[in-house]
């Protein structure tokens, strides 16, 4: 997932828990809600965190759409 967000040339040098912890301070605001609304799949921040989730919970993991 980290490859179609970043590119093919940026992509390793995304620090993936610092990205987590970056989209957690921005996830509740209004355009990313009306953004995810209108969507027919969530965002994908959103698939990232359930991604991280996944390695803490397992694959009982629902992810959030809104």
């Amino acid at each position: 997932m980290m490859v179609l967000f970043a590119g093919k040339n940026l992509y390793s040098q995304v620090d993936f828990d610092e990205y987590i912890r970056s989209v957690r301070n921005y996830k509740n605001g209004f355009w990313l809600k009306l953004s995810n609304f209108l969507a027919g799949d969530a965002v994908g921040f959103r698939r990232m965190e359930a991604i991280k989730e996944t390695e803490e919970k397992g694959w009982d993991v629902h992810g959030k759409m809104l």
